[in-house]
């Protein structure tokens, strides 16, 4: 019987031939490239999956570390006006922009959360007092008509303070 030498981890040994080309064949046989480069991307794949969760996962706790505000579901009642400058001590009236439409909104209630805010702490965090509005058009539309304006509002949607903007769900007129 033919004896080979093979190289390995704890140094060279000796195996009987058969066995090392029995290895070898079994290695290396058939679509041994495009077996190697599908197992290196599974590989590459589940390598990227587990990093990206983790920076995920590590983003996730640095906002609420950092105590980064989430969107806040509000609702505004209150009357729009055509824009004229405002007093400064008047902190119940934003400057409401519509698209390029720039507005006055007299607030007159604050719910959030379902609940009324009778104190207008709200409001007192939205500073410069300026909201965007944001939104499908079907739901801007109760805005741009002139024939609306001086009528209550009633505006339910998602409050980001950080970025003053709303996000408008519903609107009612009257």
């Amino acid at each position: 019987m033919h004896k080979l030498n093979v190289p390995s981890v704890a140094g060279e040994r000796t195996v009987p031939v058969a066995l090392a080309t029995e290895t070898y064949s079994r290695r290396y046989s058939g679509n041994s490239r495009k077996e190697r480069n599908m197992k290196r991307s599974v590989r590459q794949f589940v390598a990227i999956a587990v990093v990206a969760t983790s920076l995920l996962g590590a983003a996730r706790v640095w906002a609420q570390t950092m105590n980064i505000p989430g969107p806040m579901s509000v609702r505004f009642v209150g009357t729009i006006q055509p824009f004229a400058e405002k007093k400064e001590s008047d902190l119940n009236i934003l400057i409401v922009y519509v698209d390029n439409q720039k507005l006055m909104f007299n607030v007159a209630e604050v719910y959030t959360n379902g609940v009324r805010d009778p104190t207008g702490l709200l409001l007192s965090h939205i500073w410069p007092q300026e909201l965007y509005f944001n939104g499908p058009a079907r739901r801007l539309e109760p805005f741009k008509n002139s024939a609306n304006l001086g009528k209550q509002f009633t505006i339910e949607g998602f409050l980001f303070v950080a970025d003053n903007m709303l996000a408008i769900m519903a609107v009612k007129v009257g």
